[in-house]
């Protein structure tokens, strides 16, 4: 039986917790090719050196635990440590960064789905979310075949095989939606249709109100004004078949007021954007990525996880994949050097905050 003190296991065991803290904060689920080797470096020492202490304490069932977990972290950071450094000198390799960049960009779009549309009702899910991943794979399925052309690496066919599963997946599920919307009763598509209109409402409350114009991505927009036409005009029909449907006709008008002031936002966006210079857009979407990371460290940053509330944190997801989406659309037309740095810094957060996501989930799901 140990005769070692508690307090000096658990002062091992509080070691042991701020080594996996700051295993989660900065690598989990982040590329590697932009983490901090020295950080690792030390982190592994660290648990090498906790390992050793812990052997040399008299045998016990809390002490062989600790030494257990202590093991398997010291394990995980010499094999992490060394996976940096290699893909840091890889990094250098330009077919190499953007076959990472791919592989990013299907896991977020990925996270997205999961998020949105896995295991929720068909009857509430954004249609036109859904036909914009759709989009957003098609278009990364092209990027993937370009670089395979002249590249060839195990990441690289798993990303392609990922894109290629997930939009047979998507595209089933749009197919899926609209049929399951199809067998409603009329009081049931008038419940349905105000909750699909009230869903647009929020995306716009979300990513536009009070929001800088030339940070804001006009294709969302036109996404949110789409689905509130479809909603519109299928409130409008139902209307016809079933005239004792108040509710519903009270709601095609409030959705058509909204459309009104939506599609006039929607030209001063263009107009602010059109009027911009390339740096001008670069500094606001830095400017509002940086409003995003703001929210995070006030409201998850260093918080109990049981306490946080995930539909913050979805939308602030979101928020951020908005302005990545846009910085990469940048990207594409012109290389600017601050622009691929704050794409770099924003994705990295996003994996992070798509990782909290899930660490809080599970927390909660426990509790």
């Amino acid at each position: 039986m140990s005769d070692t003190p508690s307090s000096v296991l658990a002062a091992q065991r509080g070691l042991l917790d701020a080594l996996t803290s700051q295993y989660q904060a900065n690598f989990a689920g982040q590329s590697r090719a932009t983490r901090d080797a020295a950080l690792m470096a030390s982190m592994r020492d660290g648990a090498a050196y906790l390992v050793e202490v812990v052997t040399g304490l008299p045998s016990g069932v809390e002490r062989d635990a600790l030494l257990a977990d202590a093991l398997r972290a010291r394990d995980l950071y010499v094999q992490e440590a060394a996976a940096i450094l290699e893909a840091q000198r890889q990094a250098q390799d330009p077919d190499f960064a953007e076959a990472r960049r791919l592989a990013q960009w299907a896991r977020l779009t990925a996270r997205r789905y999961l998020r949105h549309f896995a295991g929720q009702s068909r009857l509430t899910r954004d249609a036109g979310l859904l036909a914009e991943l759709i989009g957003d794979l098609e278009r990364l399925s092209e990027d993937v075949a370009a670089l395979a052309q002249t590249f060839a690496s195990p990441e690289l066919e798993e990303t392609r095989a990922q894109v290629e599963n997930n939009l047979r997946l998507y595209r089933t599920e749009r197919d899926e939606i609209h049929a399951a919307r199809e067998q409603q009763t009329p009081d049931q598509r008038t419940d349905m249709l105000a909750q699909l209109a009230n869903a647009q409402f929020q995306v716009y409350a979300d990513h536009f109100a009070g929001k800088s114009r030339s940070s804001r991505r006009p294709v969302l927009l036109e996404r949110v004004i789409d689905n509130l036409q479809q909603a519109r005009a299928q409130m409008l029909a139902l209307n016809l078949s079933n005239a004792d449907l108040p509710n519903n006709a009270k709601n095609a008008e409030i959705v058509q007021g909204r459309l009104d002031f939506y599609q006039s936002e929607l030209i001063e966006i263009r107009k602010s954007r059109e009027s911009a210079q390339f740096q001008d857009l670069v500094g606001a979407l830095g400017g509002a990525a940086n409003q995003v990371f703001d929210e995070y460290k006030q409201h998850f940053a260093g918080h109990d996880r049981k306490t946080r509330e995930l539909a913050r944190l979805s939308k602030l997801c979101d928020q951020l994949y908005e302005v990545a989406h846009q910085m990469d659309d940048l990207d594409r037309v012109k290389e600017n050097a601050t622009n691929v740095a704050n794409l770099n810094i924003v994705l990295d957060n996003l994996n992070m905050y798509e990782n909290e996501f899930d660490e809080i989930t599970k927390v909660q799901r426990g509790a």
